[in-house]
């Protein structure tokens, strides 16, 4: 065989090889994560925790649910550092999966929650060219093809304790918030004795510490919060004076016939001490509205009070500021002293009536339409008027709080299902351009190719009800799939 010959034998085995490396996915895939710290020294028995899922070549992120067929199984690491974590091949449909997110604590450094790559592989859509230039990086050492270790870092040392009036006597049951741990783990701060408590895992940087007194059947008592810079094993100490928090009270405005039905309201309280990254001290506060349009809430930190609200027709309306499309806006009430005297200003709301229809033109039934409006706040935005929790419960609770069960056991509400005339009516919803999906278990929404989505618009104007119908197709006529 001639010289050439040979040569291109062994391209074409090599470009084989590759390419049946590029198609050989597993149905489902094991990441091999590995942590150490920061001198690259195995860190063994830190817990990962994965909760999510980014797809190949697009920029979102999915939260990974226990109802996934691939379960988000927590796994600790081995004396090497190493953990298997199974994921799923696919996000949604044929999206194929890039990137995980996940929780890696270890009682001696820092908790992170990174991202990490577990499959650089092209998507089994992409062009040629994506390909020969995936071959071409892999070949040159160009492309990192396993994810990439995770670095656990010592932290700074806090040790706090708090007192009512006299400074000598100390209180025994105290909750400390950091801005870094919005949503604290038990066991993160442990008795160092005499009414003191103690965290070695505060990251580096500038950090805000508050601390919070529970009693019972009483006001919830806050301390001002204070800023500190954290260093690894430097510790910083605070004795702090905690005081009966600011009543907020008002109504709604007179806009709103009553009595006033279906009527709740979010509080969102934050601080003007923030950390490295920006995270404010938050506190949460849901609450009903009295049907004569009033509330009060008896202990609330002083800081920047966001607050939404809604009832049976009316929504808050949005609050100053830059005013971003098809986003609400929160009203804001800033808490130095007690307010009792603030006034919600209310606007109607809209209606969505979707008529659902199958493939020959005929009504489908028990199909859900599903919308999800998002308000702006504290930082970053979620749906409006969703479910929340109480910063109190989570303080009070016993256990570390399920955000998983949460939801599951609170829908959110702006959701409904087609009768036998295939119409679905979801009511009380913001009034501007909303998306919505339809979910069915035989049939779904064509792909939408403008957002690459089974997704569905409607513009909803105060006070209407808008009508749309949508046609779906049987399932498994097409599938969603990663960019090319």
């Amino acid at each position: 065989m001639r010289k050439p010959t040979k040569i291109t034998l062994a391209v074409l085995v090599c470009l084989g090889l590759a390419w049946l490396a590029i198609r050989s996915v597993p149905q489902n895939p094991v990441a091999i994560i590995k942590v150490v710290d920061i001198t690259g020294k195995p860190v063994a028995g830190a817990v990962i925790r994965p909760d999510g899922l980014r797809p190949k070549r697009i920029n979102g992120h999915w939260g990974w649910s226990e109802d996934n067929p691939v379960k988000p199984t927590p796994a600790k690491t081995d004396a090497r550092g190493f953990a298997r974590i199974p994921y799923p091949r696919y996000v949604v449909e044929k999206t194929e999966t890039g990137e995980i997110s996940f929780q890696v604590e270890h009682p001696d450094f820092c908790s992170d929650r990174p991202f990490r790559v577990v499959s650089a592989t092209p998507p089994a859509n992409a062009s040629l060219k994506t390909r020969a230039d995936y071959l071409y990086r892999l070949v040159t050492g160009r492309l990192v093809t396993s994810p990439t270790p995770v670095i656990l870092k010592r932290g700074g040392i806090v040790k706090v304790s708090g007192y009512l009036g006299n400074k000598t006597n100390l209180l025994a049951d105290i909750h400390p918030q950091l801005a870094s741990m919005r949503m604290p783990r038990k066991g993160f701060w442990q008795s160092a004795g005499s009414g003191v408590l103690m965290n070695r895992r505060v990251p580096e940087g500038t950090n805000a510490l508050r601390l919070v007194y529970l009693q019972a059947g009483d006001r919830a008592c806050f301390s001002d919060p204070v800023t500190f810079v954290s260093r690894a094993g430097q510790t910083n100490e605070y004795c702090l004076e905690l005081k009966p928090g600011l009543e907020f009270g008002g109504k709604l405005d007179d806009s709103v016939p009553r009595p006033v039905t279906g009527g709740q309201l979010q509080i969102s309280v934050c601080s003007e001490s923030m950390n490295t990254n920006q995270d404010f001290l938050v506190w949460h506060l849901p609450l009903a509205i009295k049907p004569d349009g009033t509330f009060l809430v008896d202990s609330l930190p002083a800081g920047k009070a966001e607050v939404i609200a809604i009832c049976n027709g009316f929504k808050s309306r949005d609050g100053a500021g830059p005013k971003v499309s098809n986003f609400v806006l929160p009203q804001i009430f800033q808490l130095g002293k007690s307010v009792r005297d603030a006034v919600v200003t209310m606007e109607p709301t809209a209606s969505l009536e979707v008529t659902v229809l199958d493939d020959k033109q005929q009504p489908l039934a028990n199909a859900g339409v599903f919308l999800w409006p998002n308000v702006l706040a504290h930082g970053g935005s979620g749906i409006f008027m969703g479910p929340t929790v109480s910063s109190e419960y989570v303080l009070r609770s016993t256990e570390d709080f399920n955000w998983r069960t949460f939801r599951k056991d609170n829908p959110q509400r702006y959701e409904a299902w087609t009768d036998e005339h295939g119409v679905a009516t979801v009511s009380n919803l913001p009034a501007f351009k909303q998306w919505f999906s339809v979910s069915h278990t035989n049939y779904e929404l064509p792909i939408e190719p403008v957002n690459d989505s089974r997704e569905a618009s409607a513009v909803l104007n105060p006070g209407e009800t808008t009508r749309a119908t949508v046609t779906l197709r049987k399932k498994g006529a097409e599938f969603l799939q990663s960019p090319k």
